[in-house]
């Protein structure tokens, strides 16, 4: 890598070195922490570029240091920038290697962590090195490898001159100085070139004329060009402070290392004074002025402002400056300068005076327009701009129109006119920034005055000198054109050296003089023909890799001409160049694939691409279906048309990479359109959201979407933030994609198995809206079914559990799967029928979830529906109890409907269905009907947890026909009573049950009474008699009397005597009425029957309550009482069998039993009231 004419003999310590490297680089390569890793590259770059003085250990650990370029860590980015920098000053030939680097650091993916600074260090490196690798290359004319460097290094060159208008405050001013270095280096160096910052790496004074791949035109012209650039800077408007003074800083170094810019850049400067961009603030227009001061001071310091003395003073005045500090900066030998100054012009002088006595002399040299590149943009367009020559030249000749008419008079009406612009109060800015001018009135600066407006009317191309120069432009102009018509020969400007005078040319014959004497030898030479241009002998074919480089830069050429396609109202062009390029005339590289992908979804740009976006999507549609044929030779066979496989798989990688591009970057959460999306999903809009298109309008508008494009469009629709947008999307395409509504149907009701609640509710609203539209009802409705089908599979089907790594079904994978159809259910009633034919399909599970879920849909319906009575009409074989559920929801609230009675009645007949179908329309049976059921619900023990939703219904609904009860409370009482239980168990649950009836709230004192005289008149009495009037009694103490008078009567007609049941359960009653019962027992019973009556109750305790119960009677009543009876309850005797402690535990049992007694009737009651609540 070394230069080849020299060699450094290996130091004996080479080998211990190059192990001693190897060593760090794999300790740096293992580390895993970043510090750790940049502490042995910096030891290994020590001994690199310090200790190897012999520099062939460079060469061989040059790609090791450099493979830390595509670390992740922006560190070891800078780090390797840093080395490659160090490296190339040390030897250039590291460039052939490391340009390549140096390219990737520019570019890197702008995600990375850091990259701003690597993209900063990286310009600040190539600053650095630029006038060394310029050395270096006008040093090897005939390397073809150094020639490759140099195109590289070129391009990577062009990329951050780009960077002049970078969005980033910091990568601008890193170009600004890299800009410097380019000026510098490719413009000549004089004598006068201020070096008291050290001696010029390099200047055009250095690059053969000769130069096979160097073009030193083209560097001058690059130079001239850039400085330019730089100069414009100073005009922008909104240009910060910190650019503007790095810009200024910039050109007055420029204009001391390079005096031959030093006028340009005083016009510059003088311009930048007048009109500071309006953005600046107080302090930053101060500190702009003191920076403008200091650099004027410096460059009146140089010898060759001498010229320029009058303009930099005035200048200087202006800005604050005093005398004294003007004349400390004057060069201290002015005089010299001024004497040397004086005979150049003077020798200047001659040569022009004897130039005008000899005008018909003329050159020699034929120089042949077809010789020169057309490289640079021509001046002869008479509509361009003014160049810079005559732009100096039209200031000159507006200055001195405006001093010729700057009179005082003049002035005062200038002055008048612009008071009445002027505001109350002196702006604070003004304030501060004005200097009191101390040569005003001055011829000086009047002069100066005159300068300043000239060149801000010029700047915009106003006053007499633009208007001049614009006449003698299109007059050149006409004239060039004319003679080219005519065929002549137009030459090109003489080339002008640096001092301003021509080239030196060669010696004239006279005209009419004999030629000097010439050598015998010598033979005479024919004068050459002049050769017509002809492309195809004077051009050779490409080679591949040159067209491909050639396709690239004309590439990325046209796509970075986006701005200024938009303001020439060209974006549909620039749109279709883009594209043709990419799809037609050459198979577009990967790397260009991804710049174009990258270009179309930028962050900041992408909405202003959309066009072009789906004019490449549609381009690679027209190809795959055949609008478009396009040839190709790889393909021969075909016709040159690629297959139709192919050119689909083209189409949908692209549409998927623009996708999932803007679905990384986050460019989905923009809304597509927010007041359609506000209107049927206001709880989802997101806060803040900008309507912004590129993602969802993609896939609107593409002719197609391909199956993986929605698979990117359902990443989007599970966000947790914004899938609502999404999802949106989804519903436009649903409405707008005819023939590829089956697969958007599919991922709809895929979306709906996402376990959130939010994802579920979107996709049930955008279902229930799609439903409504009558040319998509049909498909809805039978995916609907399919759906609700497949929930009776023994395995769900893959939908089913995309989200979910299960195999079986399970409760939440069957509620996700008749979701949807439940809430489309009262929208499409005709649904109900295709429900009942899955329900007599489905498992235990899908049968308990769907008589579950399905209330809220049940009870939108109404009874009155037509496909409701259709379903009670039709109802599938094993689907009854699925029909009773819908039945008893839709009466839960109102009573049953005739329609609903009778069909129900009927499918009860008809199928022998259960019987607990039939309660919803209790209310509309026939009183002898309920009667016939009623057994079947009290008596049966399977079906006792329906028993209080029947006396609820009985009690509280009306008949259908009448509007009155079918059967009041002393109604159903009575026939309750008559229900004979064929088994002590059935007795036992018609006891338990009759709690329950008594319990309910119809169940009134008055009824109550009525129903039990209505008992009295069935002869025997039933034993559940009885039990019903211990329930009274305890239930309804104000009934005390009229039960003692119902069990004087049974006694009076012997109405307990049918068999041992009813007797036991008599005497068990009357035990439990004590008081109650006592009048009757005592003047009724034999005593027989009372001796009997004792036998069925404690007997010790009864005698006490009696002997106690007996003095309130009336002697009518006592002397009816039996004379035998009234001894066995006298009796001491029995009594003091008894102690006082039998007595007490029969108290404390008694109290126990009435306790337990309270918390059975307690317990009964709240039971009743779950039920009731049910």
């Amino acid at each position: 890598m070394n230069n080849p004419d020299l060699f450094n003999e290996p130091l004996e310590n080479n080998d211990s070195l190059a192990d001693k490297i190897g060593q760090v680089l794999r300790e740096a390569q293992s580390a895993t922490d970043v510090s750790e890793k940049l502490k042995c590259l910096q030891k290994a770059e020590h001994l690199l570029l310090k200790k190897d003085i012999s520099g062939h250990l460079l060469d061989n650990f040059l790609d090791e240091m450099l493979e830390f370029t595509s670390s992740d860590d922006f560190h070891l980015r800078c780090f390797s920038a840093n080395f490659i920098e160090k490296a190339c000053k040390k030897d250039a030939d590291v460039l052939k290697k490391a340009i390549t680097n140096l390219s990737y650091l520019l570019v890197s993916d702008n995600r990375l962590r850091g990259n701003v600074k690597v993209m900063k260090r990286v310009i600040i490196v190539c600053t650095n090195i630029y006038p060394y690798i310029l050395k270096w290359a006008s040093s090897r004319k005939a390397d073809s490898d150094v020639e490759k460097c140099w195109e590289a290094f070129s391009v990577l060159k062009g990329r951050i001159v780009s960077h002049a208008e970078s969005d980033n405050e910091g990568i601008r001013t890193m170009t600004f100085k890299f800009l410097e270095a380019i000026v510098l280096s490719q413009s000549l160096k004089t004598e006068e070139s201020d070096t008291s910052r050290g001696e010029d790496v390099m200047s055009l004074s250095d690059v053969p004329r000769d130069h096979r791949f160097i073009s030193y035109r083209k560097l001058q012209s690059e130079a001239t060009v850039n400085l330019q650039s730089l100069m414009d800077q100073t005009t922008i408007p909104h240009i910060s402070a910190q650019n503007l003074l790095t810009v200024l800083t910039v050109l007055c170094t420029i204009s001391r290392r390079r005096p031959e810019y030093m006028a340009r850049i005083l016009d510059c400067l003088e311009a930048l004074h007048i009109n500071l961009p309006p953005t600046l603030g107080a302090s930053q227009v101060k500190s702009m002025r003191k920076e403008l001061k200091a650099h004027l001071l410096r460059i009146l310091k140089h010898p060759s402002s001498l010229p320029l003395h009058l303009r930099i003073t005035t200048l200087l005045t202006d800005l604050g400056a005093s005398q004294s500090e003007i004349n400390r900066a004057m060069p201290a030998n002015i005089a010299e300068l001024r004497r040397k100054a004086s005979k150049r012009q003077t020798a200047a002088d001659e040569p022009a005076v004897k130039k005008k006595a000899r005008p018909e002399e003329s050159s020699g040299v034929v120089l042949d327009d077809d010789e020169y590149g057309d490289d640079e943009p021509s001046t002869s367009d008479p509509g361009s701009a003014i160049p810079d020559s005559a732009h100096q030249s039209a200031i000159d000749i507006t200055a001195e129109f405006i001093y010729e008419r700057l009179n005082p008079k003049l002035v005062a009406n200038l002055v008048l006119i612009s008071l009445v612009t002027l505001p109350d109060e002196m702006p604070a800015a003004f304030a501060s920034s004005f200097t009191q001018i101390a040569t005003a009135g001055t011829e000086q600066h009047r002069r100066h005055l005159a300068r300043s407006m000239a060149t801000q009317a010029t700047a915009q191309e106003l006053g007499p000198g633009a208007e001049q120069m614009r006449k003698e432009k299109l007059a050149k102009f006409m004239e060039r054109q004319s003679a080219r018509k005519d065929g002549a020969f137009i030459p090109p400007t003489p080339a002008v050296h640096v001092g301003g005078h021509h080239a030196q040319k060669p010696p004239l014959v006279p005209v009419g003089a004999l030629p000097g004497p010439t050598p015998v030898a010598a033979p005479t030479v024919a004068p050459k023909v002049k050769q017509q241009f002809n492309l195809f002998t004077d051009t050779k074919e490409l080679s591949r890799e040159e067209m491909e480089s050639l396709f690239e830069s004309c590439f990325l050429s046209i796509m970075k001409a986006e701005r200024r396609a938009r303001q020439g109202g060209t974006m549909s062009m620039h749109h279709v160049v883009l594209v043709r390029i990419a799809t037609r005339f050459y198979p577009l590289p990967e790397k260009l694939y991804n710049e174009l992908i990258e270009f179309i979804v930028d962050a900041n740009q992408h909405r202003h691409r959309t066009d072009l976006a789906l004019l490449w999507i549609t381009e690679l549609y027209s190809q795959y279906q055949g609008f478009t044929v396009c040839f190709n030779h790889d393909y021969m066979t075909t016709f040159g048309r690629a297959p139709k496989s192919e050119l689909f798989q083209k189409f949908d990688t692209t549409l998927c990479s623009l996708l999932q591009k803007l679905l990384d970057k986050g460019q989905h959460k923009e809304a597509l359109m927010i007041g359609l999306f506000i209107a049927y999903f206001p709880a989802h809009i997101p806060q803040k959201q900008v309507p912004y298109r590129l993602f969802h309008k993609l896939l609107l508008d593409c002719p197609l979407v391909t199956t993986n494009a929605l698979s990117i469009l359902e990443k989007a629709c599970l966000d947790e933030v914004y899938g609502a947008f999404g999802i949106t999307t989804l519903r436009e395409l649903l409405l707008t994609r005819n023939r590829q509504r089956s697969e958007l149907v599919d991922l709809l009701f895929k979306l709906s198995f996402f376990d959130r609640a939010e994802v579920k509710q979107l996709c049930v609203d955008t279902l229930k809206e799609l439903c409504s539209l009558k040319y998509m009802h049909k498909d809805l409705r039978l995916k609907l079914i399919e759906q609700l089908n497949e929930c009776t599979l023994p395995t769900p089907p893959p939908h089913f559990v995309a989200y979910r790594q299960i195999s079986e079904f399970d409760e939440m994978l069957y509620r996700n799967g008749i979701h949807l159809y439940l809430a489309i259910l009262p929208l499409d009633t005709s649904l109900l029928l295709p429900l009942a034919k899955a329900y007599t399909k489905a498992s235990t599970l899908l049968k308990k979830i769907m008589l579950r879920s399905i209330e809220n849909s049940i009870k939108a319906i109404g009874m009155d529906n037509e496909d409701m009575l259709q379903l009670l009409d039709e109802c599938p074989v094993g689907a009854e109890s699925f029909v009773a559920r819908v039945v008893h929801l839709l009466t839960e609230r109102q009573t049953a409907t005739k329609e609903v009675v009778n069909r129900m009645k009927k499918l009860h007949e008809d199928r022998k269905t259960d019987v607990r179908s039939l309660i919803p329309i209790l209310n509309g049976l026939e009183k002898e009907d309920i009667v016939r059921i009623l057994p079947l619900y009290v008596l049966k023990a399977a079906f006792q947890n329906s028993v209080g939703l029947v006396f609820k219904r009985l009690l509280t609904s009306r008949s259908v026909d009448t509007g009155e009860p079918t059967l009041t409370a002393a109604d159903l009482l009575y026939e309750y009573h008559k229900v004979q239980p064929s088994t002590p168990e059935e007795f036992e649950v018609q006891t338990a049950n009759l709690r329950e009836l008594m319990e309910s709230r119809a169940m009134t004192r008055e009824a109550v009474a009525d129903g039990i005289e209505r008992l009295m008149e069935l002869n025997p009495l039933p034993a559940l008699f009885y039990c019903t009037l211990v329930i009274v009694y305890k239930k309804f103490p104000s009934l005390d009397s009229f039960l003692g008078n119902i069990v004087q009567k049974v006694i009076a007609k012997d109405l307990s005597t049918r068999d041992e049941i009813t007797r036991k359960a008599f005497y068990r009653a009357l035990n439990s009425l004590k008081t109650v019962a006592y009048s009757a027992i005592l003047t009724k019973f034999s005593m027989e029957e009372f001796e009997e009556f004792l036998g069925h109750c404690n007997r010790a305790e009864t005698l006490s309550a009696l002997k106690d119960f007996l003095p309130t009677l009336s002697n009518h009543q006592q002397k009816n009482i039996s004379s035998s009876i009234i001894e066995m309850i006298k009796d001491k005797d029995e009594k003091k069998d008894k102690s006082r402690d039998d007595k007490d535990k029969e108290k404390d049992k008694e109290r126990e039993r009435i306790r337990l007694d309270r918390r059975d009737r307690e317990r009964e009651k709240k039971e009743r009231r779950e039920r009731d609540s049910r």
